[in-house]
């Protein structure tokens, strides 16, 4: 028999967490990364998922909508995060996801075994005891090529923070009510920000820079992020170290390009070679250099034998997804023609190979969908061909390969290019009856803020909330047309030219059409559109 802890009420009952969904908690990204080390992983569509304090579902449920035939399971001690989640799976019809009042001391072998297993925001934020049971559960519950999911803030990073959390909890503890607390330790920030405005030392400078930081948070962030009662940071070898003592073994971070040391320059890059003997100390190190406050660590069951080596054959098998845009008018395809390509991060790449040119072209056109790794070398040369280029000019088929993938999976480090373990369920042109995620939609009533089919947050304009909800894959274009102008007739929507409201219902109906096509086109590229 296991002891039963009775749920009790909580400071996130008092005020919510602003839970959200976290692209790198997704089953997909676990797989891909578990696959790139040399496991085994479930496929993510006939799957098991175990959300650890999973708040009101809001990182569980998005998953469920799109992985219809896998099965989700969360708990979290808030009982008002979990009605709220509850309220969600009912409106959306879920059947394959089930959310739990329960503290997770009571997670069990009756829960059975999981492919996943998720810990998002709630390692550093509970008692030692409770920390060894969540890893506990991760050796217990995990499937044999599991993968589990664990966030924790982090030192050398988390010092300052901390510090100015100690401040904040000594000048608010005088008050009872969150919401005093939450005004008080924000009036704090404001005069230490003000205090040390003009100072020049290491410390001011460090001082100010956190200070931006937390000036711009939610309140309900910076209650549970700075003012929570437990929030104890640890460094990454001890984390690692408990994880051990529990049969669990480092895998990997969800965020991969910060793995590798060759992203440093190669004078720091040749140091943490000889630094690191080993992966664990490699890591540890970067941390220092990179002053690291928070971490998303995967691992896995110490009897898995893990293949660190990575190579062009580590792609085999994947989806590559990339939004790297030509920073000229047109790519000179010519070999010895340097072309330069930037992503939204504002990251920069060159490349005189014709097949890698050409690559990185198609996989522009497709973005945020995915090119299979088995079909792009052949889309790669398809297009140097229309465009009068000889793809193998002078080379050998298996040298063209070996280039191609050599810079793919250049790219994949440097965080330019996406790896998935299949083809997106999501279109980026829609069809005769365009349809919208079914969880976007009913998001879409509720307010701006939706989570789309690549799990990511996406802001919507009062025009897009409302258009959104009609895209349910039974109406035409021209009857969601109609539908748009009767919004506008009834006065929910307006529309003026030159800051004046039309009238003419035609006038209305032929700008509706316009900002219809925009309004899809900019769906399929957010990846809101499912048919």
């Amino acid at each position: 028999m296991h002891p039963v802890n009775e749920p009790q009420s909580t400071s996130y009952d008092q005020v919510p967490y602003p839970a959200g969904a976290y692209p790198q908690s997704h089953p997909d990204r676990l797989e891909v990364l578990a696959r790139l080390f040399g496991m085994s992983p479930q496929d993510v569509r006939h799957c098991r998922v175990l959300e650890l304090g999973c708040a009101d579902g809001s990182n569980l449920i998005p998953m469920a909508c799109a992985l219809e035939e896998s099965e989700f399971l969360g708990v979290d001690l808030s009982q008002r995060q979990i009605a709220a989640g509850h309220e969600a799976i009912s409106a959306l019809g879920l059947t394959n996801v089930e959310l739990r009042h329960t503290d997770i001391r009571d997670v069990h072998e009756s829960f059975g075994a999981f492919d996943y297993i998720i810990a998002h925001g709630v390692y550093s934020w509970v008692p030692t005891e409770v920390q060894n049971h969540l890893l506990r559960i991760c050796r217990e519950r995990l499937s044999p090529q599991g993968v589990a999911y664990v966030s924790y803030n982090t030192y050398p990073g988390w010092r300052m923070r901390g510090m100015l959390r100690d401040m904040m909890l000594y000048h608010s503890r005088k008050f009872d009510n969150p919401d005093q607390q939450v005004e008080q330790a924000r009036a704090l920030i404001q005069w230490l920000a003000e205090t040390v405005r003009a100072e020049s030392s290491a410390y001011g400078m460090l001082l100010r820079t956190e200070l931006e930081q937390m000036q711009s948070w939610q309140d309900t962030y910076f209650r549970h992020d700075s003012l929570e009662e437990v929030n104890e940071p640890i460094y990454f070898h001890q984390f690692v170290e408990r994880s051990g003592k529990q049969g669990l073994q480092y895998l990997a971070e969800a965020e991969f390009p910060t793995m590798l040391a060759g992203n440093y320059a190669a004078a720091v890059n040749e140091t943490l070679n000889r630094l690191g003997r080993d992966i664990i100390e490699m890591e540890q190190y970067l941390d220092f250099v990179r002053n690291r406050m928070f971490r998303q660590t995967l691992l896995c069951h110490n009897s898995v034998k893990l293949k660190r080596a990575l190579g062009p054959w580590s792609l085999k098998g994947m989806w590559l997804a990339a939004c790297l845009r030509p920073g000229g008018a047109e790519v000179d395809f010519a070999p010895g023609r340097s072309a330069e390509f930037s992503a939204a991060n504002g990251l920069r790449i060159s490349s005189a190979e014709p097949i890698v040119k050409a690559a990185v072209i198609c996989l522009g056109r497709v973005w945020p969908g995915c090119i299979a790794h088995d079909n792009l070398r052949a889309e790669a040369e398809a297009l140097l061909v229309s465009k009068g280029v000889n793809p193998g000019a002078g080379r050998t088929s298996e040298s063209v390969q070996e280039t191609l993938d050599g810079a793919l999976l250049t790219f994949v480090c440097k965080g330019l290019c996406e790896l998935h373990g299949r083809a997106p369920d999501f279109v980026v042109v829609t069809g005769r009856l365009p349809q919208a995620c079914p969880l976007a939609r009913w998001q879409a009533r509720r307010g701006s803020q939706v989570i789309n089919r690549r799990h990511e947050r996406v802001t919507l304009d009062s025009f897009a909330r409302h258009l959104l909800p009609l895209l349910d894959g039974k109406r035409e274009q021209a009857a969601i047309v109609e539908s748009l102008v009767e919004l506008v007739t009834k006065g929910t929507l307006s529309v003026a030219v030159n800051e004046q409201p039309l009238r003419d219902p035609e006038q209305i109906r032929k700008i509706m059409e316009r900002e219809l096509e925009k309004a899809l086109h900019r769906f399929g590229h957010a990846a809101l559109l499912v048919g």
